[in-house]
């Protein structure tokens, strides 16, 4: 009996350390995994803010000046705190992570979840992060002060809806065809609007090396505002919404426009964005390319020199040493050249593009082997003047004429990378055009 309890407490105490090592193992995935999504979805997150404050104090704001779009403005308000929340949230949480380790997130994600941003808080107190304290400042107060505000902007409406609904019972209703045509009319051309606006900002803001950028103007969105909710309360005044089929037709307006609304606005953030990496990227390949000029310009000065008429040693001791002084700069820009490849070789790079890139890369091998050749034959040129005149002829079969036939073939490999390269950047440019 005493062996069965002894085995029975066992089992228990197993199934314990069991349990107790998966919920720690769960835990450190939980906050494993909850920082890797952090780290990649807080830069969206961040931008979607900016476009959601701004969204809220230019088209929001007027919209909730208005009696009859103070509803959809509650609305607005009310989903963007979410937005504001959930960025608070992921700041939190890599704060926490990196200021004051995973044990602090575990706390923080035990405290219903949200315990990470008070926590992060206070580590950026402490750590005298005043800008990233105000950051999550800002981020709750958006966060509930949206939402109060969007909660009380909806409880309004509806009760404005609800005392015009008493007043215009009994009365003759009137067609409302014309108001929901012009209504979907200007709702698109506002799409229109949005769609450019946010595509202009966020490829701005995605390209860091544009200085002005192109975006519609700010009066646009007022005028279409102030019309949009002329022709909705117009609606409103014939539609009582105590009636159930002028309340589902208001809904089923309602929700095409909100989805509308949110698929342009993704579809423009994500293509503004891609539009932005190109742009920065075609930047940045065509600073790589500037950088290629001048170190062409130093391998033509050399080719010059080389291909001067030599008739004593003296002449190649004077072409030679001309050479010899340009070297330290031709090694400077193909040190330069060689760190640019590197670059661009990590972005993402389209078919045509990585083989201009390779070619170019092929094309500086050649340049570094030719630099090689030339400081050879710098120093075979030296070792030949400090010989009586009998021994250089012997010197030069030797040592210096295999270098001038490995510069031919070099020289041969050159031009068919050159007629590559000028095949694949003409295709490149009738492309974009």
């Amino acid at each position: 009996m005493s062996d069965e309890s002894t085995l029975s407490r066992i089992k228990t105490y197993a199934i314990s350390l069991a349990v107790f090592l998966a919920f720690v193992a769960f835990s450190v995935l939980l906050i494993v995994g909850a920082v890797k999504i952090g780290e990649k979805v807080l830069p969206w997150l961040t931008l979607v803010s900016i476009l959601a404050l701004g969204f809220n104090i230019l088209i929001l704001g007027p919209m909730a000046l208005m009696r009859s779009t103070r509803g959809w403005a509650g609305l607005g308000f009310f989903i963007s705190s979410y937005v504001f929340g959930l960025t608070g949230w992921f700041m939190g949480l890599l704060l926490t992570w990196m200021l004051w380790g995973g044990f602090a997130v575990f706390i923080g994600l035990f405290l219903m979840g949200i315990g990470v941003v008070p926590i992060a808080m206070g580590a950026t107190l402490f750590k005298h992060m005043w800008a990233e304290l105000g950051l999550l400042v800002l981020a709750v107060v958006l966060t509930f002060g949206l939402r109060i505000l969007g909660m009380t902007l909806a409880e309004n409406e509806e009760k404005r809806l609800n005392s015009m609904d008493a007043e215009l019972s009994g009365t003759q209703k009137k067609s409302t065809k014309w108001h929901y045509f012009w209504l979907y009319l200007l709702l698109a051309m506002f799409l229109v609007w949005m769609a450019s606006f946010l595509f202009n900002l966020v490829s701005h803001l995605a390209f860091s090396g544009t200085d002005s950028w192109p975006m519609p103007g700010i009066v646009i969105p007022v005028f279409f505002i102030f019309t949009i909710a002329a022709d909705w309360n117009a609606v409103l005044v014939r539609e009582p919404h105590s009636e159930k089929s002028f309340e589902r037709k208001q809904r089923r307006f309602s929700l095409i426009t909100g989805t509308l609304f949110g698929l342009v606005g993704i579809a423009s953030v994500l293509g503004g964005k891609w539009e932005g990496h190109r742009r920065e990227e075609a930047q940045r390949i065509d600073s790589f390319i500037a950088q290629i000029t001048p170190f062409a310009e130093i391998g033509n000065k050399v080719s010059a020199i080389k291909s001067r008429d030599f008739i004593s040693i003296k002449d190649y001791l004077e072409a030679y040493g001309e050479i010899e002084s340009l070297l330290p700069e031709w090694k400077r820009r193909l040190d330069n050249v060689t760190k640019g490849i590197g670059e661009i070789r990590g972005y993402k790079l389209d078919a045509r593009t990585s083989s201009i890139v390779a070619e170019y890369a092929a094309a500086l091998e050649i340049g570094r082997k030719e630099l090689s050749l030339t400081e050879k034959e710098i120093d075979t040129i030296k070792q030949m003047s400090m010989l009586p005149e009998s021994k250089r002829v012997t010197l030069w079969e030797d040592k210096f004429k295999p270098l001038l036939h490995e510069e031919d073939t070099l020289a041969t490999e050159a031009d068919v990378i050159r007629k590559q390269l000028s095949t694949l950047s003409a295709g490149a440019s009738s492309t974009q055009k």
